[in-house]
């Protein structure tokens, strides 16, 4: 079982994690006591208490259907255009 204390001291780390991949505090937050719930439910000791808690973590994001925030869609590129003709020489050749 995992104690209070022991999540507690993980807790930075989880999050860390939890929004890294969801790119929101408020999705990482309940993702963490998501984490919590599942993990406070353990019977038997858990050897590794911090990989135990992260694994347990990224499984519940993958089995909620939270998605990462990144995606595998390509990103929009930003091109420069160059410089277009002033607006004083658009007007120049015109008669007022």
């Amino acid at each position: 079982m995992i104690e209070i204390d022991v999540f507690e001291q993980h807790r930075p780390m989880l999050f860390g994690i939890a929004y890294r991949m969801l790119g929101s505090v408020a999705d990482a937050e309940d993702l963490v006591q998501d984490t919590w719930l599942r993990c406070s439910q353990v019977s038997g000791e858990v050897a590794n208490p911090g990989g135990y808690l992260a694994r347990t973590m990224r499984s519940s994001a993958s089995r909620t259907g939270r998605s990462p925030r990144r995606s595998t869609a390509p990103r929009p590129r930003y091109v420069r255009s160059a410089p277009g003709p002033s607006r004083t020489s658009r007007h120049a050749g015109r008669a007022t």
